[in-house]
């Protein structure tokens, strides 16, 4: 497992190399193979994603989930540890600022520090399906599919740190 440690508006610790917002993406050597999508490199097979703007580090994404090869730390706390619920707490009273829901829950933004966190399913996704499931009468079928739905439901998939003013466009 690697520790990765973000900085708010400043960029991420990784392998003891700091990687900055603004360097540009053509100065970075982590030893590691990065693969170029239009405006994102992909390293630790997809697990981290940097995205660029005119070479620059704009943004970087990092997985969540219990294959992801990283801890994500901030102020020594573990991130992946926690459960959505505990995130949505912790980052309201480090940032001093109440998130921001959008797309149904499924994207949750703290606009000033530039951090976003995102799941595929809610929990009021994961109930709608429960009752949808009853209703059609296959819920039993369903029941190990909605139990996994709901352990999914309960934690983010991703993280996004960016760079001061990234989500701007967002939130006007």
């Amino acid at each position: 497992m690697l520790d990765m440690i973000f900085d708010v508006h400043n960029g991420i610790w990784l392998n003891d190399v700091f990687l900055k917002f603004e360097t540009n993406i053509n100065e970075v050597d982590l030893n590691v193979n990065m693969e170029q999508y239009e405006d994102k490199f992909y390293l630790y097979e997809g697990n981290l994603s940097i995205e660029i703007k005119d070479n620059l580090i704009v943004s970087f994404t990092v997985c969540l989930d219990q294959h992801s090869p990283f801890n994500l730390l901030y102020r020594n706390i573990n991130i992946k540890a926690l459960n959505a619920d505990r995130i949505i707490s912790f980052f309201d009273d480090e940032f001093g600022e109440k998130v921001k829901y959008l797309e149904n829950g499924h994207l949750l933004l703290w606009p000033t520090s530039d951090i976003c966190c995102w799941r595929e399913v809610t929990t009021d996704d994961v109930q709608e399906l429960i009752e949808e499931s009853k209703r059609e009468n296959v819920y039993e079928q369903m029941k190990d599919e909605l139990r996994e739905a709901k352990v999914r439901s309960e934690c983010f998939e991703t993280i996004t740190i960016a760079s001061k003013g990234y989500y701007n466009t967002l939130i006007q």
